[in-house]
């Protein structure tokens, strides 16, 4: 195409050639045919083609690729004529490369002048975007990034809302589209630009504008609202083909590089993050109201579903990750920024905004898209080797979180009374509304993943909240789910919970010296009610005995949360008060083992379930070892010598090994072995080691071919316990 047949096709609004081919040519003119590209940049820009109203999307990106298009064409002509005609006169007096493409570049820009700010910064885009991909010809385009900062603040300053009328009338009328495809253009470019020269936009509206185009590609939460009218399918096939849409994750990379520099450059930027994510928060819950009473809802597998609404179902999954993301992303740099923001300067602030704020919005927007959250293993799913999981999730969850507790320090040195920690979990359990636990109803997917972010959260914070949020908060919302693994990740959720509280609390305990406990203002902050502790300690420990059957917590879970129940138990109250409670979950233990091993010995067949969860019950008692206070851990351990000496050899069901030893016997004594060696405190280490050594030839059978006494073997497996010291 001719350059006169292009210019012909470009004063056309609606030419009778496919926008491809407009593109191509204009890049192959621009940096190949012409002497000067100054004139047909002009043509361009004012052009009725790229002028059209309303402007699309598809236009503006098509200028965008020209123009970069452009760039490479130009720079690979050089180079090839450089290649071709050098000579070492013209290598020493002749522009290189890099020289004369910044003289195409400032060409083009020369003729931007006078263009609408809209398709000058298409233009500049297209530009940056060619010379980010030839970082080596160098950086010195700074006229280029300069008319990007400008073109923005034009098309910002139409759309200002604080611009008066009267001078609104000498204005030309701009389509209310061209405000969110500038800022699709503006998140290809400005992310390339120094932070130094992006301080020169108003940021804080143009944050509030960049929020604005993401609430408006979700239809400001309510689309699904529209879920029962025949153009249900029609609206959501839209927002999901929306140009929006499709440029959200630069428009949320644009929106957490704005709020990173307010934070840093501005005494308002925590409030303009708070705004931010207040209005995700906003998105979020919409949502989750409509969700929550759509068939969607309790949809556990797309097969499920009638096959006309499955294209339906998988846009709106779409949808609703792509919102996570964006939320994550903005996010993660708000608290990475307000992180490093004094208190004071916060206290200052006369909005009465503060980091907590920020952290309590993210986290509550979370909550809102906890069914969705859910998808990706939750926010306490561990990364393995193969599935790293969604890390940034996890890293904004726990940020926040210890932005929140951090929060708690700093208004307490402020002289400050009230306990965001407590408020935030008040919320969160009371926004749980008054739905009825029905134990292995699969139904509740929505309300327990819910729940289950919800028991995610305290866990974290329970160190910063009273007793009294602890037992009339935390306590009953936990307590139905501690023994229905039918939702596995709620059920591990309030498991994990009461065990922060005894953790807590046992902490407290061991931490705190006689005389901070007799002057400690008795606020209700801290687990210390030995009253509380006392009534939950048998509960508990009769749940985990419970647990112990097959199916339920795991092996190591179950050895993990009696240790730790033990020892809250075991420091709680007074020394005799603490002991005879310690004591109580030993002896609750050990009556399950005599009833089971009574069932053995009386010949009743036990099936395999039986005999494992007796032996997850003998690994139990004997984890509980290193958590009790020296007087109980020498019974405990007389108990288990008891247990190790009393089993006997059975041909029928238990494997023998080289030595003649049985295999559940010998993970018995490895377990001991490991808790009196790694795992005894100081205090009771000589002890355990005195113990060990009197008993340890008890723990093995004696070798039949060496009469009665300790093979060669035998003795390789009575190891020697080195002490840390």
């Amino acid at each position: 195409m001719s350059t006169n047949l292009l210019l012909t096709h470009l004063q056309k609004a609606s030419p009778n050639v496919p926008l491809q081919t407009i593109v191509a040519a204009l890049a192959h003119h621009l940096s190949v045919d012409l002497p000067t590209p100054t004139p047909l940049t002009a043509s361009v820009v004012s052009s009725p083609y790229f002028l059209a109203s309303p402007p699309t999307n598809e236009r503006l990106q098509g200028l965008v690729t020209a123009l970069r298009h452009a760039f490479h064409l130009k720079h690979r002509a050089l180079v090839k004529k450089t290649e071709e005609g050098w000579s070492l006169s013209r290598a020493i007096f002749s522009k290189g490369v890099g020289g004369s493409m910044q003289e195409w570049v400032r060409a083009v820009v020369r003729g931007l002048q006078g263009g609408r700010a809209a398709m000058r910064l298409a233009c500049c885009t297209g530009l940056l975007l060619g010379v980010k991909d030839f970082p080596q010809i160098g950086t010195a385009y700074g006229k280029v990034e300069d008319e990007v900062i400008i073109a923005l603040a034009e098309v910002m300053d139409d759309y200002n809302s604080d611009t008066g009328d009267w001078e609104k009338e000498f204005r030309p009328q701009i389509d209310e589209p061209l405000l969110s495809l500038t800022l699709i253009l503006a998140s290809q470019s400005l992310p390339l630009l120094p932070k130094a020269k992006l301080t020169a936009l108003p940021l804080s509206p143009l944050t509030g504008f960049l929020t604005s185009t993401i609430a408006k590609a979700f239809h400001e939460g309510m689309f699904l609202r529209t879920r029962l009218d025949p153009s249900f399918e029609e609206v959501v096939q839209s927002l999901s083909t929306s140009p929006a849409m499709h440029a959200l994750a630069g428009l949320s990379k644009l929106v957490a590089l704005t709020l990173e520099l307010l934070i840093e450059t501005s005494v308002r930027g925590v409030q303009d993050a708070c705004i931010t994510i207040q209005t995700f928060q906003i998105i979020a819950s919409r949502i989750e109201q409509d969700w929550r009473a759509s068939q969607f809802a309790s949809v556990r597998d797309e097969e499920e579903l009638p096959s006309d609404t499955k294209d339906t179902y998988k846009s709106i999954w779409l949808m609703l990750k792509t919102l996570l993301f964006s939320i994550v992303m903005v996010s993660d740099s708000a608290l990475g920024s307000v992180v490093y923001v004094r208190p004071q300067a916060l206290s200052s602030n006369q909005t009465q905004v503060s980091s907590h704020t920020l952290a309590k919005s993210v986290l509550q927007t979370l909550s809102h898209l906890s069914f969705v959250v859910s998808r990706f293993g939750g926010v306490t799913a561990t990364a393995t080797g193969d599935s790293p999981g969604f890390v940034e999730l996890r890293k904004v969850f726990y940020i926040a979180l210890d932005v929140l507790s951090a929060e708690e320090g700093d208004q307490q040195m402020l002289g400050r009374d009230f306990n965001h920690c407590e408020s935030f979990v008040k919320d969160m359990v009371i926004d749980l509304g008054s739905d009825t636990f029905v134990p292995g109803d699969h139904s509740g997917t929505f309300q327990q993943a819910k729940t289950a972010y919800t028991l995610a959260c305290i866990e974290q914070l329970v160190p910063s909240l009273g007793v009294s949020c602890l037992e009339d908060y935390v306590w009953r919302l936990c307590t139905p789910y501690l023994s229905d693994p039918s939702h596995r990740e709620t059920y591990e959720s309030a498991h994990s919970v009461v065990l922060s509280i005894f953790s807590s609390h046992a902490q407290l305990a061991s931490s705190a010296d006689s005389d901070r406990r007799l002057t400690a203002k008795d606020d209700g902050r801290f687990p210390d009610s030995a009253n509380f502790v006392h009534r939950m300690v048998p509960f508990y420990a009769q749940t985990l005995v419970q647990n112990s059957q097959d199916g339920r917590l795991s092996t190591a879970q179950l050895r993990l949360a009696y240790s730790a129940l033990v020892r809250s138990a075991s420091t709680s109250g007074s020394i005799t008060e603490s002991h005879r409670l310690g004591w109580y979950c030993i002896t609750l233990i050990l009556d399950v083992i005599r009833e089971l091993s009574l069932e053995e010995r009386q010949g009743n067949n036990p099936d395999a379930a039986s005999r494992q969860r007796l032996h997850r019950l003998h690994l139990t008692l004997i984890s509980t070892i290193s958590s009790l206070p020296l007087p109980l851990m020498i019974r405990a351990l007389e108990e288990v010598r008891s247990i190790i000496t009393k089993r006997r050899q059975s041909d029928s069901d238990v494997e023998r090994l080289g030595d003649g030893m049985e295999e559940g016997r010998k993970d018995l004594v490895d377990a001991l072995f490991v808790e009196i060696s790694e795992k005894v405190g100081e205090q009771e280490k000589e002890a355990a080691m005195r113990w060990w050594y009197t008993h340890r030839r008890a723990f093995f059978y004696k070798n039949e071919s060496h009469g009665t006494g300790m093979s060669a073997q035998v003795e390789e497996h009575c190891p020697n316990i080195v002490p840390r010291l």
